[in-house]
C-alpha cells in the first residue's frame, strides 16, 4: 500500500475514533452509549472519507473551485446525506427498544447536532486551505505571533513560457490552466508531505522543515512526482489548451525568520537568505536552460536515491550574494537496458 494512502487511511479512522468517543458521550447523555458511538463513527468516517478521498483529490477539482459560500453549502447539503445515513444504519444495527427506524425527536436532535458539527468542521477546513495546510492551527496557537529564526527547504516551481502562453491563451483561459496544473500537482506535493506555503501568478512555493523534507529524499521525489502527474494528463491539457505545461524546480534549504506580516491584510511570510536564494535560482535556472535546479546545501543533507543523479555545475555568483552558490542540476537515472548488439 502506498505511503500516501496510508497516511489517508489512518488519517480517516483517527479522526473517526475521535468522533465515535464524543458520540458515545452524546449516547450516554440519550440512552444509549453503544448506538451514539456506532452513529459518531459512521458519520466521522463517511465525512473525513469524503474530504480526504473525494474533495482534495483530482476528482474533486470542481467541487474546491465553487465559491467560498457555495461551495459550504454544497458540502452541508452533503454532509447532512451522510449523516442521515449514518443515523439510519447506526437505528438498524443498535434498535433501542423498537424495531427499524423511527424518525422521532431525538433522531432529529442527533442529526441537528451532527450537522452543526460538521458545518462548523467545513467552515474550518475551507479557512485552512486557503491559508494553506494545518496553518490555520498553528496561527490561532500563536505559532507565528513571535518570529521564529528556523531552517527550511523550499521548492519554487516556475511555468515555463508563461508570458507566451497567456498572451496565446488570453488571461481567463491562461488562469484555468495555472487552476487546473496546481490542482494536478497537488497531490503530488501532499505525498511527499509538502506544504503550499503560496501563489505568485504562474510561481508556486512549496515547504518542507528539514526532518520532512529530507526523510526519505521527500523533498527531491516531489520534483519528480509532479512531472509524472502532469504527464499523466497530457492528454487533457493538449485537447483543452492545445499544450502540455511544464516547470521549472529550484530547491533550497536554510535558514528563514517566519512570523505574521502586515496588519490590515495579514498573512504567514518566510523572510530571509533561503527564500531569497531560492527565487534568484529560478532566475539562474532560466539563464542555465536547467529545469531542475538544487543547491549543494541542500543536497549535502540527503541521501540521493539511486533513481536520480545529481550533476555539479559552475558555482553560481547569485545577485545581493557575496560567495559563489554551489548547485548542481538534477536528473532521472536511464534504466532501462541496453539494446543488444546486433
Amino acid at each position: 500500500m502506498q505511503a500516501g494512502l496510508k497516511r489517508r487511511l489512518f488519517l480517516v479512522v483517527r479522526i473517526a475514533a475521535i468522533s465515535a468517543l464524543v458520540g458515545a458521550l452524546y449516547g450516554y447523555a440519550a440512552g444509549s452509549v453503544l448506538r451514539g458511538a456506532l452513529t459518531g463513527f459512521l458519520i466521522a468516517a463517511s465525512i473525513a472519507g469524503f474530504e480526504v478521498f473525494i474533495v482534495s483529490r483530482p476528482v474533486g477539482a470542481g467541487l474546491r473551485r465553487l465559491g467560498f459560500v457555495p461551495l459550504i453549502a454544497a458540502k452541508t447539503a452533503i454532509y447532512l446525506v451522510l449523516i442521515m445515513a449514518a443515523q439510519v444504519a447506526a437505528a438498524f444495527a443498535v434498535p433501542s427498544g423498537y424495531a427499524g427506524v423511527r424518525l422521532d425527536a431525538d433522531l432529529a436532535a442527533a442529526t441537528l447536532f451532527s450537522l452543526a458539527i460538521a458545518a462548523a468542521m467545513t467552515f474550518v477546513i475551507q479557512v485552512d486551505r486557503m491559508l494553506g495546510q494545518g496553518e490555520l492551527a498553528r496561527f490561532v496557537r500563536g505559532r507565528y505571533h513571535h518570529p521564529r529564526v528556523e531552517e527550511r527547504i523550499f521548492l519554487l516551481l516556475d511555468l515555463v513560457g508563461s508570458t507566451g502562453i497567456a498572451e496565446r491563451l488570453g488571461g481567463e483561459r491562461f488562469l484555468a490552466l495555472l487552476n487546473d496544473a496546481y490542482d494536478d500537482v497537488a497531490g503530488a506535493i501532499l505525498e511527499q508531505r509538502g506544504e503550499i506555503h503560496k501563489y505568485v501568478g504562474d510561481e508556486m512555493i512549496v515547504t518542507w522543515t528539514p526532518a520532512r523534507g529530507l526523510a526519505g529524499a521527500r523533498c527531491l521525489r516531489c520534483v519528480f512526482a509532479i512531472e509524472d502527474a502532469l504527464a499523466r494528463r497530457a492528454t487533457y491539457y493538449r485537447q483543452h489548451y492545445g499544450m502540455m505545461p511544464s516547470f521549472r524546480y529550484v530547491l533550497h534549504l536554510g535558514t528563514v525568520v517566519s512570523g505574521e506580516l502586515g496588519s490590515l491584510k495579514q498573512e504567514i511570510a518566510y523572510i530571509g537568505d533561503a527564500i531569497n536564494v531560492a527565487a534568484r535560482l529560478v532566475d539562474a535556472g532560466r539563464s542555465l536552460d536547467r529545469p531542475r535546479l538544487a543547491s549543494q546545501a541542500l543536497l549535502d543533507r540527503l541521501t540521493l536515491p539511486a533513481a536520480f543523479r545529481a550533476t555539479p555545475l559552475e558555482p553560481l555568483a547569485l545577485r545581493g550574494r557575496q560567495a559563489p552558490l554551489a548547485v548542481a542540476a538534477l536528473d532521472r537515472v536511464d534504466t532501462a537496458p541496453a539494446p543488444a548488439p546486433g
